[in-house]
């Protein structure tokens, strides 16, 4: 019988050893995916008295996944920011005496990340398939009115191979993030992140975050496997996004971010995406006693589209990039907050 797309799983492991492949701990709630076998193969160009053999070789094997639109949840996107910026996979606790615990992901500035790594299954009730070191290359956050907060992400691996059957693992409880719980703050870079908020004028976000995670092929590839990459190098990121904003005080040429384009006025982002309450409460929480997704970034306006309409009301979408600043000194941050003490 053929495989059932409603039967795919996708799980992952946390590899001690990035490559050194591990059984896989927690399923990843999130739309079917399947590994892409990347290895190229080879034709050698002969002269034998034939017009064309077939003698080939396999020169470089890879791997890679794309990551569909889902549900960006507080409990699973931190082994995405772990693999793309080497977020961390323990939390601390977020307030006194709550069940929260805070995952504070910083952008990348000095120095390369922490490169944490997965072995990832993936496959239907047909066939299984696993993968080690992978990385996380792209992760695109955005949420929009009436909508799911969404994400959706690419990553590398190693290489594919067949395996006999799932790990063993557990469906966790995820919680899922609606943009009308969301908030947005704009502040000049010499003050601080989510002092003004932008009031009744927030319609929607994209950000991408890319990491260079540049694969490298050396001598030393397994003998066994063959010419698989060797290590990956973190060798720079990259962060651009989109907001979009009713044609009101926060996107306007006087003192709104058509203003701050035109001055190239660097500010400071905040959006908060907010989830329900701890099943615990305490004190000195993110969110107040919540879970939720953080992100801090300062940002330069890099354009701004012409005026268009929603339902003949005007609203205006606005371009910008995320770098380390100066006079703020920080690159920002993504924190987010659940009740999970370690990623599984």
């Amino acid at each position: 019988m053929p495989g059932r797309k409603r039967l795919s799983r996708i799980q992952i492991g946390r590899e001690t050893t990035p490559g050194t492949m591990v059984a896989a701990t927690t399923i990843l709630r999130v739309p079917a995916a399947y590994l892409s076998d990347d290895r190229t193969p080879e034709f050698v160009e002969e002269a034998v008295g034939i017009f064309r053999t077939d003698r080939s070789v396999i020169t470089a094997i890879s791997a890679s996944i794309d990551f569909a639109d889902t549900s960006a949840t507080p409990e699973q996107l931190p082994h995405f920011l772990a693999m793309l910026y080497g977020g961390p996979i323990t939390g601390t606790a977020d307030g006194t005496g709550s069940s929260g615990y805070r995952y504070i992901t910083s952008i990348p500035t000095t120095a390369a990340p922490t490169n944490r790594t997965c072995t990832i299954e993936a496959g239907d009730d047909y066939e299984i398939e696993r993968a080690g070191y992978l990385k996380i290359t792209e992760l695109t956050l955005k949420g929009a009115g009436a909508s799911s907060v969404m994400m959706s992400a690419r990553g590398i691996a190693q290489r594919v191979e067949r395996l006999t059957s799932f790990s063993t693992t557990t469906t966790p409880e995820v919680d899922d993030l609606v943009f009308g719980l969301s908030r947005l703050y704009l502040d000049p870079a010499s003050g601080s992140f989510g002092t003004t908020a932008v009031n009744a004028q927030f319609k929607g976000f994209e950000i991408t975050f890319s990491g260079m995670w540049e694969r490298q092929y050396t001598g030393e590839a397994s003998t066994t496997v063959g010419p698989i990459w060797t290590f990956a190098v973190f060798a720079d990121y990259e962060i651009r996004g989109k907001l979009t904003l009713l044609h009101d005080p926060a996107v306007s040429g006087s003192g709104g971010l058509r203003e701050h384009f035109r001055t190239q006025t660097p500010r400071l982002m905040r959006i908060d995406c907010i989830g329900r309450a701890y099943a615990t409460s305490g004190t000195g929480t993110v969110f107040g006693n919540r879970r939720g997704v953080r992100i801090d970034l300062p940002i330069k306006v890099t354009k701004v589209s012409p005026m268009a309409d929603d339902n003949n009301v005007s609203i205006v979408t606005v371009e910008f990039e995320s770098r380390w600043n100066a006079t703020a000194g920080t690159a920002g941050s993504i924190t987010v907050c659940n009740e999970i003490a370690a990623l599984p």
